[in-house]
């Protein structure tokens, strides 16, 4: 997390400053920048949410969804076989 964390508040996405109750910790605060990269991802999530799923019915939503789960549950099942 602490990399991470580091490359976010390199690319001035994030800033860090003590914790001024716990002088272990750290707080992580999003910078303006960090701010608007969120509300444009957030855009662009809602625009491929609609592309992909937008006129199907919640049942068929929930379908999808479960039989996706499955998918992921087989390929789970089949990486770890391979890994042994």
């Amino acid at each position: 997390m602490t990399r991470t964390v580091q490359r976010l508040e390199r690319a001035g996405l994030v800033r860090r400053r003590p914790d001024p109750d716990d002088g272990r910790a750290t707080l992580v605060d999003s910078t303006p920048a960090g701010l608007a990269l969120r509300r444009r991802i957030e855009r662009i999530w809602t625009e491929l949410e609609a592309d992909t799923v937008g006129d199907m019915s919640d049942s068929l939503r929930r379908q999808l969804l479960r039989g996706m789960q499955h998918l992921e549950a087989n390929l789970e099942t089949a990486t770890a076989e391979e890994a042994r």
